[in-house]
């Protein structure tokens, strides 16, 4: 029991993350790729030199191994940005298995054994994601893919709304609204509430569009339409669809993906005073029920609130060659995507903090019961006992700690914006001093990502493999 509750008190997983993102966020990639390097080989037991000469691909490197999915997402963002997309393609695809392993065996999860597979609190359970993670690294996916060669794309595009609609049709949360006899009493199903994010339309209609597919992309456009509403980019897109001329003549597609500010980030808070009243009349129930007040002597309840960094963050204005002015526009925001998920999971989050600490007040009662009775329920042994009670039943719930792991590295939003140039190498100009040179070609599509998790600062640009333009390399000057 000791070992248990110690363990909870160990550094959350936000503090333990924290350098990590602070050095990515800051523009150092190559740092922050370093340091997860670090926290991969401490998490999965493996040697750091095969975690840093594999790209922490090794086979030996175990995902399912404590939190090592998730710091393979946080790995997959870094190298991403260091211009890496092949390997972050294998990176995001180990991550997913293991994250998708997770998912299936728990839509259906019992709520009780949720409850019962704990003595310490929701962040010694296996992390089994965020529902918009899940999401997010389809998106991440299919977006990395275009940068190499698009041919796993469409099929990322895909499962971006097959996973959409696997977890806003999933069933959890309905086992938590039966009665013993399994009737429902309610169907409270969370997932239900989430609002289906319209990127993975778009990407499916650009791929369909690139492919001269203009009825299947008519198709896709018509569905991001109706999850994002009204949007220039969205309008533009089904009308160009309807009318079949995807660009000028010659003139090539150039498309601009911008991964852009800091994502949101989970902090421990207290629970609301209802939850409180409901907790303290839960211990004093039991308290009453056992003849044993020390059950209802608990500290407050933690529960993961999402806090935005970055609650705006303004369009990017591309400057083309021939002086006019393009602007980015968002179809996903993580973190509005993010609040409104936890917002919908918190009374399942909630409840199964109130009953695990009622199974651990009725366990301290009990223990108090027995103590009492073996010091022969004098009036001292009644006094002892509560005091040793009171101070095992705060203790056990003063350590508990709101599960705050997340993928840390996400942007605040992804925005598109989407043009066609003339034939030929041309500059953008991307914000903040930065730049890149794309070849657009008639009938290729371009590809360009920025990367700019501070909004403050240059960023990273990477253009597909096909439209990239190798900068001269410069001799240095011998005096």
């Amino acid at each position: 029991m000791t070992a248990v509750l110690l363990g909870a008190g160990c550094r959350s997983y936000g503090s333990r993350i924290r350098q990590f993102r602070s050095l990515y966020e800051s523009g150092n990639f190559a740092g922050a790729n370093a340091h997860i390097d670090l926290m991969i080989a401490r998490e999965s037991g493996e040697p750091l030199e095969v975690v840093r000469e594999t790209q922490a691909l090794d086979d030996s490197i175990d995902p399912a191994e404590g939190n090592t999915d998730l710091l393979l997402l946080e790995k997959a963002m870094a190298v991403l940005a260091l211009g890496q997309p092949e390997t972050t393609l294998r990176l995001l695809e180990k991550a997913k298995d293991r994250f998708d392993d997770k998912f299936v065996r728990s839509v259906g999860a019992k709520f009780w054994s949720e409850f019962t597979a704990t003595l310490t609190d929701d962040s010694s359970l296996p992390y089994r994601g965020a529902d918009y993670e899940h999401i997010v690294i389809r998106c991440v996916l299919a977006i990395a893919d275009l940068l190499v060669d698009g041919r796993e794309a469409y099929t990322y595009a895909l499962q971006i709304g097959e996973k959409q609609e696997d977890i806003i049709g999933s069933d959890y949360g309905f086992e938590q609204d039966l009665d013993s006899e399994g009737t429902d009493r309610g169907r409270y199903k969370p997932r239900e509430r989430y609002s289906r994010v319209a990127i993975g339309k778009y990407l499916e209609g650009i791929i369909l569009e690139a492919n001269i597919q203009a009825d299947e992309a008519q198709r896709s456009y018509a569905a991001a339409i109706d999850f994002h509403g009204p949007s220039t980019l969205l309008t533009e897109a089904l009308e160009r669809a309807r009318s079949g001329i995807k660009a000028p003549p010659g003139e090539g597609v150039v498309h601009v993906f911008y991964l852009a500010g800091r994502g949101p980030e989970l902090i421990e808070d207290p629970a609301d005073p209802g939850t409180e009243i409901a907790s303290r009349i839960a211990g004093v129930g039991l308290g009453i029920g056992m003849r044993s007040w020390s059950a209802a002597m608990q500290a407050p309840v933690l529960v993961p609130r999402v806090v935005v960094l970055d609650s705006f963050v303004p369009p990017l204005e591309i400057g083309l060659p021939n002086g006019e002015r393009v602007v980015t526009e968002t179809l996903l925001d993580v973190n509005a995507t993010a609040i409104e998920q936890n917002n919908a999971n918190m009374p399942v989050t909630i409840a199964r903090a109130v009953v695990r600490r009622s199974l651990k007040a009725a366990a301290v009662g009990t223990g108090e019961r027995i103590l009492r009775k073996q010091m022969g329920n004098t009036y001292e042994a009644h006094n002892l006992a509560f005091l040793i009670g009171m101070i095992v039943n705060l203790f056990w719930t003063a350590v508990e700690t709101a599960d705050t792991r997340m993928w840390t590295s996400l942007p605040s939003q992804i925005q598109v914006a989407r043009f066609s140039l003339p034939e030929g190498v041309h500059r953008l100009q991307l914000g903040r001093d930065l730049e890149a040179s794309v070849v657009a070609r008639p009938g290729q599509d371009a590809v360009v990502v920025v990367i700019r998790p501070h909004l403050n600062a240059r960023g990273r640009v990477l253009v597909n493999r096909a439209s990239r333009v190798e900068e001269p390399v410069v001799a240095p000057q011998v005096n």
